[in-house]
């Protein structure tokens, strides 16, 4: 295991500065998901980290040693790419083994330990075949077995999931957060699935465009986002937001919309009265019947029914229960508590507290 440390660390390309320089500090076998849409620098770190990348400014720390100019294989990283580049030609037990024997390591070691990380991934039966006669989620395994067999000190696993069906992405998501649990070596992990993301980390360093724009535990950033960009990419359904005005008892937008607010002169401080963005939750909204916004897409989701209307010029999305009578077409108000609103400066560049 190792204490992994960021300080003032800086990516460019052809001039254009990939990564804006950050400074961050993982725990011995913290958990820590990199989460942000495409192009955001999330897997451009986690090369860094494996050396694969050279770093244009500050440093990457393990232990407190600098780790920034020393080769790849000096790093002791166990990297797992999107690709899981699996040799066609070797069995399971072959593939698994590949790190420990280019290492030197006695083959009676080597066996024990690829039988220990077959069975703790429930690849066993596969050790003596090869992969083209595996399904997709266990090539996933496989590969993740090659890293694991290292014991590294640091786990780097860009995209694991990623090219994986809902299901097995589901089952294999389970797997990973009790294989972590039970190694206890520091891991980062890359994803653009912030409900992946939520379920596995214990702190989650959300990017945008290069930048970290929040770190904190999933339920941090559920409750609290930074800002408007963290609470409509964190969430299973993303946060509403709207630009406009709390009066009174209701908010009222920008193009003139309205959604009753009970509970605001309790909740909200007076600065919080003036034009601001305010966030709502779908899951934080009730309807009513007879109201001035039109539905018009109601989707099943099983115990939940998510209705798309309009709120003035803008989308908007409600969880309500499976049991709602609400219809495409249906006009209808809606209706918050206060304690439920997220309120950031007018461009949503910021929380306000």
């Amino acid at each position: 295991m190792a204490r992994v440390r960021f300080s003032g660390v800086t990516k460019r390309y052809e001039g254009r500065t990939v990564v804006h320089p950050f400074d961050l500090e993982v725990d011995d076998g913290e958990f820590i998901v990199f989460l942000g849409p495409s192009r955001s620098g999330k897997s451009t770190i986690l090369r860094m980290v494996a050396g694969l990348e050279p770093l244009d400014g500050g440093r990457i720390e393990f232990d407190g040693k600098d780790m920034s100019l020393v080769e790849p294989r000096h790093r002791d990283v166990g990297m797992f790419f999107q690709n899981y580049a699996l040799y066609p030609n070797k069995t399971g037990r072959q593939n698994i083994a590949a790190s420990l024997m280019r290492r030197g390591a006695d083959s009676s070691a080597v066996r024990a330990r690829v039988d220990e990380v077959a069975d703790l991934l429930g690849v066993s039966h596969l050790l003596d075949r090869h992969p083209k006669t595996y399904s997709g989620g266990e090539q996933q395994r496989v590969a993740i077995g090659r890293v694991i067999a290292r014991r590294a000190s640091v786990f780097a696993f860009d995209e694991p999931l990623s090219n994986l069906d809902a299901l097995v992405r589901l089952r294999l998501r389970t797997e990973f957060k009790r294989i972590s649990r039970e190694l206890g070596i520091t891991t980062l992990y890359v994803t653009p699935d912030q409900v992946e993301a939520l379920a596995l980390a214990d702190r989650v360093v959300v990017l945008d465009e290069g930048r970290i724009v929040q770190v904190g535990t999933p339920q941090e950033l559920y409750e609290r986002p930074a800002n408007a960009f963290v609470a409509s990419f964190v969430g299973a359904t993303p946060m509403n937001t709207l630009t406009g005005t709390l009066k009174g008892d209701h908010l009222l937008t920008e193009d003139g919309a309205t959604i009753a607010v009970y509970g605001v002169t309790a909740m909200m401080s007076a600065d919080a009265q003036g034009m601001a963005m305010v966030g709502i939750r779908p899951e934080s909204v009730s309807l009513e019947e007879g109201g001035p916004n039109k539905v018009h897409l109601v989707e099943s989701l099983g115990r939940q029914t998510l209705v798309h209307l309009k709120v003035g010029e803008k989308d908007f999305r409600v969880l309500a229960p499976a049991t709602t009578s609400v219809r495409e077409g249906d006009n209808v108000a809606l209706r918050c508590d206060a304690k439920a609103l997220h309120h950031f400066s007018y461009d949503g560049s910021q929380r306000v507290n």
